[in-house]
């Protein structure tokens, strides 16, 4: 039987039992309600139907049956459907009714009158409930029935009661959703102004650098004691128009004489203090962000500051550190660095310029569901200074632009075969340009003459997807992309151009929150896409932690400041640390195949796992245009005249889990750790690199946590370097600026690093931090091996406030 038969079925029944019988019977007709209903009835066909449906227990359509008991057995059926309709509906059991009394409503029947006397005289309106909700009256009422209709107005009486109830607690639920979705879109519906913000101050109270003697205390290195004020204003002029900024006030709070450069990078200047003509303080006022976002309908518009995501062919950038897994203080000291650049939102990139968009949808179309496309300009800098010795042209010659689009179109869900299926595709477009900027226009165009150099990127993707769900929240799927990439190195001169591509692709099985993937890579060794290779800090120096963290200068060119040439997009890097994806999965020259887990389970998904596996080889050796100009020889070729061809393992696993919550705990106990493993091997050797890091947070009380954590680092083998160190980087066909500078190193390192922190809640949006690290090696990043053992200590305190 279907189940919208059900709800038919019963009142069927109760009137086939019924029929003939009038509101007023004679006792005699009475006495026929206990009369045996004869085999053979149809009713006893719907009471087998009822049971075998779980709406009766077995045998309950046994005959024989009297009409009152086939009666009873309907009403019971009516009963468990109506449990059974509101648990499929996912909604809770009304609570259980209060012991007070409550009056029957009026009508023209016994069941109406069953009570003597008028009961709702003698209850207050405080007292006075629905009849359905008091089960004694509900009882009383049942044992003045006297015959099937009068049973069966009375149920049905119940039944509207209880309907007309829902309904109003569901119109005052509607009512009270309306008046909060008001409220919220009045804030940036209407004319308002609200600020918030984030004020951090740091100060390192001992510093110790150096060979390690009796003390850690011998050789004192920085005193140092900043902090600043981010002021973050946003406001809304009408409901399409809404802008906010970000307003900072900092100070070193140190003589310049003891001031730390971390300010310098940080964009600081120099003032001198009242009534002093030579002391000297970093305190500044900056504007740090100025956003304005205009949202007509079916548009938006987007001027000044803003961020945008494309794909990692196209835009995205290589993170800082490779960890899956990022203990206390490890991951805030990584917040700190990426908010001071505006990295904090990867994918996401910040860019400043104009950006407009607009986002359709169709819910009449059966095969369309939605399409969005979108548009930015954004101006670089103006002057020109390209990594690896360019000049500076000026201020006022040309200004670089970055013009790029997106759109997307996605299908509605298709139903077949008790599975949905969904496609969509994204597409990528991006032109980086600069302006002919020669002082003699018509010269011939010089490979080394900077004077002659005037850039264009032109890059696209494609990214279609196809979804299957074949459950509750579980597909499985299909992703592709393809890219194509395009440089030329003097739009005046078509010999210049050179062009690859790129493409990923893979199937995925994703279950709720949790995703495992299968990837195809191959990225050509002549693809140059900027925003997708340039990584935004140097990556793994432990020996820059903490506050020194913000001293990270970006690897290359950054993007926002310069479009360079192609061969300066790509920065130096260190071998030991990071050979397999040095810029992101956009690196070139690399193929093979590889897989990444994401899982979050558990209860408030305190259990995360996340992997990743890749076997890549070099698509070719590295070569670069020689020396005369006349041909093509190995960067990196060994002392045997062979040019490397190297392959690449990378394993990277990261679980952790949180047991406070399944332990019933009203604080966090998180325990985790990292295995990042690269093994890089060729004709110039095999080189592994091992890092294994631990972590555990514990709160002790609410409001105090404390953290540990311990890494250790090592690298063993041979590759090539420049100068016999482990840096290297990418290549680019027409610059040798890298040319002969390569010989193979031999290293056999470690790295280990021991972190405490403490943190006090100590208000409810601040916090202070006390953190402790002590590192020692026998091997600087970017340089190699050292002789003895470098120790690095320090301890920080930091004040952290939000609101």
């Amino acid at each position: 039987m279907k189940p919208t038969s059900k709800p038919f079925l019963i009142p069927v029944l109760g009137l086939l039992l019924l029929a003939g019988a009038g509101a007023q019977v004679s006792a005699t007709e009475r006495a026929g309600l206990f009369s045996l209903v004869p085999q053979g009835d149809p009713a006893y066909t719907r009471l087998k139907a009822l049971e075998s449906d779980g709406l009766l227990a077995p045998g309950d359509s046994k005959g024989p049956l009297t009409r009152f008991e086939m009666a009873e057995r309907i009403f019971k059926a009516e009963t468990k459907f109506k449990e059974v309709v509101v648990a499929q509906a996912d909604m809770d059991l009304p609570p259980p009714p209060p012991d007070a009394g409550a009056p029957l409503p009026p009508g023209d029947n016994a069941a109406n009158t069953a009570n003597t006397g008028n009961a709702s005289d003698s209850l207050s309106p405080a007292e006075s409930l629905p009849l359905w909700k008091d089960p004694k009256k509900v009882e009383e009422a049942e044992k003045n029935l006297q015959n099937l209709q009068e049973a069966y107005d009375f149920e049905l009486k119940l039944v509207r009661d209880q309907k007309d109830d829902l309904d109003a607690k569901l119109s005052k639920a509607e009512a009270d959703q309306f008046d909060l979705w008001r409220s919220v879109r009045g804030i940036t519906e209407y004319p308002s102004v609200s600020i918030h913000g984030v004020g951090r101050a740091m100060g390192i109270g001992q510093q110790y650098f150096g060979t390690y003697t009796n003390s850690f205390f011998d050789n004192t290195g920085n005193r140092q004691a900043f902090g600043y004020l981010d002021l973050e204003p946003t406001g809304s002029v009408s409901k399409e128009l809404r802008w906010k900024g970000i307003i900072r006030l900092g100070s070193s709070f140190l003589p310049k004489t003891s001031s730390p450069s971390l300010f310098n990078a940080l964009g600081a200047s120099e003032s001198p203090e009242i009534g002093s003509s030579s002391t000297f303080y970093n305190d500044f006022l900056q504007l740090r962000w100025v956003e304005a976002k205009f949202n007509p309908e079916y548009m938006s518009v987007s001027l000044g500051d803003f961020y945008e995501a494309y794909s990692p062919f196209t835009l995205w950038g290589r993170d800082s550190e490779d960890l899956f897994y990022k203990p206390e203080p490890m991951a805030r000291w990584e917040s700190i660095a990426k908010y001071e650049t505006f990295m904090d939102r990867q994918p996401e990139l910040p860019f400043r310029g104009l950006r407009i968009g607009t986002a359709l949808g169709w819910p009449d179309s059966k095969v369309l569901e939605s399409a969005s496309a979108s548009g930015f300009v954004h101006m670089i800098r103006q002057g020109f200074n390209d990594g690896g010795g360019g000049w500076y042209m000026g201020s006022n010659i040309f200004t670089d632009l970055i013009l790029a689009g997106k759109g997307t179109i996605k299908s509605k869900k298709w139903y077949a075969g008790g599975m949905s299926w969904q496609v969509s595709a994204d597409a990528y477009g991006i032109i980086l340009d600069e302006p002919l900027d020669s002082t003699q226009p018509g010269s011939p165009y010089g490979q080394f003459n900077t004077a002659t150099w005037a850039h264009q990127y032109m890059i696209g993707s494609v990214a279609p997807t196809l979804r299957v769900g074949v459950g509750d929240d579980v597909y499985l799927g299909a992703q592709y992309e393809g890219a194509f990439a395009s440089f030329q190195d003097d739009k005046r001169n078509t010999d210049s151009t050179i062009s690859d591509y790129a493409m990923s692709f893979g199937p995925f099985f994703q279950f709720g929150d949790s995703k495992v993937s299968l990837t195809y890579l191959n990225v050509g060794p002549n693809y140059y896409s900027p925003l997708a290779q340039t990584r935004d800090v140097a990556p793994g120096n432990t020996l820059l932690v903490g506050p020194e963290s913000l001293n990270f200068q970006p690897m290359s060119q950054f993007f926002l400041s310069s479009v360079p040439r192609a061969g300066a997009i790509f920065g130096y890097y260190d071998r030991t640390l990071d050979n397999v994806f040095p810029y992101g999965l956009a690196t070139p020259n690399r193929e093979g195949f590889g897989g990444e887990i994401d899982i979050k389970t558990l209860e408030k998904k305190s259990l995360r796992i996340r992997a990743a596996a890749y076997f890549l080889d070099e698509i070719s050796g590295n070569f670069v245009v020689n020396s005369g100009g006349t041909g093509y020889t190995g960067l990196d070729t060994t002392a045997g005249g062979e040019v490397p061809k190297r392959n690449f393992v990378y394993f990277n696993l990261g679980p952790s889990i949180d047991i406070g919550p399944g332990a019933g705990l009203s604080t966090p106990f998180v325990i985790g750790t990292n295995v990042r493993f690269e093994e890089t091997s060729s004709v110039a050797g095999t080189l592994d690199s091992l890092w294994v890091l631990g972590g555990v947070e514990a709160g002790l009380f609410p409001g105090w946590q404390v953290g540990g954590s311990f890494g250790t680092r090592s690298f063993s083998g041979s590759e090539m370097g420049i100068g016999g160190v482990p840096t290297a980087r990418a290549t680019y066909l027409f610059d040798n600026t890298d040319l002969g500078q390569y010989s193979v190193f031999t290293v056999n390192g470690y790295d280990n690093q021991l972190i405490l922190s403490t943190t006090l809640e100590t208000g409810r949006n601040t916090k202070v931090h006390f953190d402790y690290s002590f590192d020692w090696t026998n091997e600087l990043p970017y340089d190699g091996p050292i002789s003895g053992t470098l120790n690095n200590e320090f301890m920080e305190l930091t004040y952290e406030t939000e609101f």
